[in-house]
Formats: C-alpha cells, structure tokens, sequence
C-alpha cells in the first residue's frame, strides 16, 4: 500500500487506557515497523494509515495523494453478530466475503490480515489512485457491500484517510493481547482498470440504488477538469481537424485495451498540455466512440460488454481517469492515433488542415 518514496505515510499509536491516540509520520517502510513492534510491546495498539499523502502536516483526507487499493474492516464476535454489526467467527466472515466477491464478479482480495477481531481485507492495485476518482470508486464499493447484505463497517471502506492494524502487532482492545497476521498475500497485484470497470459493472447487474450523496460526490468531487502537467512542452497545440480526419477511419468498436489506452488516453493527455482545448478534445474523443463522428453507430457504446458496462456509460469515468491519474512513465501520444490511421491508409490532406503530402504524419 505504500508504494512512492516521494510521498508522506504514517502510523497511529492508541493508548487503549487513557483514549490517547496520534499520528506519527515515518521515513520510510522499515522505520515504520520498527516503531511500530517496540509501541505494541509496550501495549499500544498500533495502526497505518492505508493512504499515501502529500506531506508530514497532518493525516486528514484533504492531505491525501492517493492510495494503491481498496479496504474492508470486518468485524467477527459474538457481540458484533448479536448487533448486527459483524459475523460469529472468522469462517463466517471469510465465507461471506467469497460470496460477495462471486456475486459482484469482483477479484478476490490480495491481502487479508487477521486483525484479532475479525478481517481486514485490500484489494492492491498496480497503480495509485489519485484521492478523487478513489473516493468516487471507493463509495460505490461501500454502496455495494451494503446493498448485498456484506457486514463490513461501512466508515472504513469509502474513508480514504483510515488507518487499519498492521501485521505483526497486538491488538489491545479488550482481554488478553491477540496477534495481529497476515492470512493471504498475493504476488500479483490487481489492474487499476479492471478493478474499477468491475466495481462499475457490479453496481449495474446488480442494481445498486445509489443515494444522493453518492450522486453529489460524483458531481463535486470529481469534476471534468483537466490537471495539467508540471513540464513544459516546446510544439503547438493538435491539429483538431488533423486529428478528426484520422479518427474518422479509426473503428470505435476496437478492443477495451485500445479504446482506452490508445485513443481516450492520448486526446485526454493532450487535453492536460493544453487545459484550454479540454471541451473540444472531449466532444471529439466522445464523437468518435459512439459512432458519431464517423457516421456508422457503434455497437459498443450502447450494448453492455461482459463487464456490464456499456462505453456510454463508463466513457466519462474513463476519461477522467486519464485526465487526472499521477502516472509518471512514458506516456502515449496523439501519434499512436495518426500510426492507427495510416495503417487504414489515411493520409493528411490540406482539406484536413494538414500538408499536402503522400504519407502520413506520425
């Protein structure tokens, strides 16, 4: 879960006797660990904070960069299945975390720990989420685990500020210590794309009512704008009509892969270069996938694929994903679109605002 060496993390130290409880940022993995055995052995329950943050000053949700998965708190007793609020023991409760992730067609976690009172379950993503599109992400899985009937504590999951107990530690709460260990640990990390397309897909086939609030935090929280990019670029801005003309040959009805990495990805980067292009790369890029600027309906856009999400419906998520992700290697550029082209044989023409000229520009 922690990942970038540029950003803050933190552990949290709880004093169960005096309510007493802190945040302490630490430097790096090891550090944290450290500390983290010397405070339990001397009966303090000890937490990391599953996020990573921009900087040192503090621990509260609008400090946060992002994080590199999704959590479930779990609890298991017969005090919180007697309230409604948990599961008898910890079978049941690893039963009916199997059933939810079958149900909603969702990965199966990564990792599980066994937090001595229940589960704490993550799925861990390949790439960070930046802190908007996860809080947006994270409610729908939170709205998911309640609509199917799955006891997880529903404060936990969507907070992108929580901290969960960490492997190798004791939980003090109550009675005698119990270990805090680590029960599943996969090699294998989750696609950051796959996970979100499933956590949309299972809101669709199952149903999921959202709420207003929910509704709201789409609306606010992740808005369509571009975050630029820091670094300086010496070109000018796309050629649009260039960029139509190329497209116009380009079938929407490609494969996810390509739809997503080799068409949005590019258009929505270039959108970042220059934020003031935004709306008309936007209406270009969603002309193109429903069929509209080439005149032929794509099929994709209005039929639900096997994930259950049309490419209407999940065509606004995806692009600002790309619009707003912190993805710091080699990024795709507009020439992968106008290579796409000319292997359909498109050639730039001066109707199209480009050279007169007998091959393409890549």
């Amino acid at each position: 879960m922690w990942r970038s060496d540029k950003s803050a993390h933190f552990i949290s130290i709880h004093d169960q006797k005096n309510g007493g409880f802190r945040n302490q940022s630490v430097s790096d993995i090891a550090t944290a660990i450290e500390q983290a055995k010397e405070y339990s052995r001397k009966g303090f329950d000890v937490y990391f904070a599953c996020s990573e943050y921009k900087t040192t000053e503090n621990r509260k949700k609008e400090n946060v960069a992002g994080a590199n998965g999704f959590w479930l708190d779990i609890d298991c007793g017969e005090d919180k299945a007697s309230a409604g609020k948990g599961y008898r023991t910890i079978a049941e409760a690893e039963q009916a975390l199997n059933s939810f992730c079958e149900k909603a067609n969702l990965p199966f976690p990564t990792h599980i720990v066994l937090s001595g009172r229940g589960l704490h379950v993550y799925w861990v993503l390949a790439e960070r989420l930046g802190r908007l599109l996860w809080a947006v992400a994270a409610t729908k899985l939170k709205e998911l685990t309640v609509a199917e009937g799955l006891l997880a504590d529903p404060s936990r999951t969507s907070d992108e500020a929580s901290v969960m107990r960490l492997p190798g530690t004791n939980n003090h709460k109550t009675g005698e210590p119990r270990s805090v260990t680590l029960k599943v640990s996969s090699a294998q990390y989750i696609e950051r794309e796959g996970m979100l397309d499933a956590i949309d897909a299972a809101t669709v086939t199952l149903q999921v009512v959202k709420s207003v609030q929910v509704a709201k935090a789409v609306q606010v929280r992740a808005p369509m704008v571009p975050e630029p990019f820091e670094e300086d670029i010496d070109r000018d801005p796309p050629n649009l009509l260039g960029l139509a003309s190329a497209l116009k040959v380009l079938s929407p009805d490609c494969d996810e892969k390509t739809w997503k990495f080799h068409r949005l990805a590019p258009m929505a980067y270039e959108a970042r270069y220059f934020p003031g292009l935004h709306d008309a790369l936007y209406k270009l890029a969603r002309d193109w996938s429903s069929g509209d600027l080439g005149g032929v309906p794509s099929t994709k856009w209005n039929e639900h694929g096997s994930n259950g999400v049309s490419g209407k419906q999940c065509f606004d998520r995806v692009w600002k994903r790309f619009l707003t992700d912190n993805y710091t290697g080699k990024r795709v550029t507009l020439g992968t679109i106008f290579w796409g082209a000319q292997q359909e044989g498109w050639v730039y023409s001066q109707d199209d605002g480009g050279v007169a000229d007998d091959k393409a520009v890549p």
